[in-house]
């Protein structure tokens, strides 16, 4: 789930920023390098995703490199325009990802059958140093601050209760290292109120684009958690 929210940005960036005939049909793929702590020991995966104007049936995508993989992507929920697959979590290895060109399959509910590539890179971006998830009784405002990531792009802040997001940020400038919010914050998931003594998982991740690249180019992300209790 932590992968998914930016995902979602990506396919709305994309929807926004592609000028459409009436009937044209395209996909775009995207494939990139996730990393994560675990322990002392940085873990990778890969988070595959395509984005359309139009209502995927399937999406396959295959490896140059490695023929014989295919990764079968799949819907977000009520979404059938944008299809993904994430490493699982207990696959994410010490062993960075294969790389080079990774070819989309994507078949429409029309029956139109297209395809893309992409290419993904070496890059990878090391995990966040968080150095302060804390609330300010005082001013009565959350205070989130890390350590810059070398060649990140952007950042997202998210924050969990329990397993249901509620809270995700907009992109954060890469030169930023310190965010504050309060319960009137926009970034609030609609109609939710933080009450005092919640213990929330606070998320941040780092993105890196492709040489060139945009918002649903990616070619890295990363993250890091720590708790945040509200309003102590």
């Amino acid at each position: 789930m932590k992968r998914l929210a930016f995902a979602f940005i990506g396919s709305l960036l994309f929807l926004a920023s592609c000028n459409k005939d009436e009937d044209e049909v395209t996909v775009v793929g995207d494939v990139y390098v996730v990393s994560q702590l675990s322990g002392e020991d940085i873990l990778y995966g890969l988070s595959v995703h395509a984005y359309s104007l139009d209502a995927f049936a399937s999406v396959t995508v295959n490896p140059n490199s490695d023929p014989g993989v295919t990764y079968h992507l799949e819907a977000y929920p009520g979404f059938k325009t944008d299809f993904y697959y994430d490493t699982p979590e207990d696959e994410l290895s010490t062993e960075k990802p294969v790389t080079g060109t990774y070819h989309f399959t994507a078949t429409f509910e029309s029956g139109e059958v297209l395809t893309d590539d992409d290419v993904l890179a070496t890059d990878v971006l090391l995990p966040p140093v968080i150095k302060t998830s804390d609330y300010d009784v005082t001013n009565s405002k959350a205070v989130v601050e890390w350590e810059s990531v070398t060649g990140a792009d952007l950042y997202v802040i998210k924050l969990y209760d329990d397993d249901e997001l509620v809270f995700l940020s907009p992109a954060i400038d890469p030169t930023y290292k310190k965010v504050e919010f309060t319960s009137s914050s926009s970034s609030w998931g609609q109609g939710y109120e933080p009450a005092t003594g919640t213990n929330f998982k606070m998320v941040l991740s780092a993105f890196k684009y492709e040489t060139n690249g945009d918002s649903y180019n990616v070619q890295a992300s990363t993250s890091n958690e720590s708790t945040l209790v509200w309003g102590q």
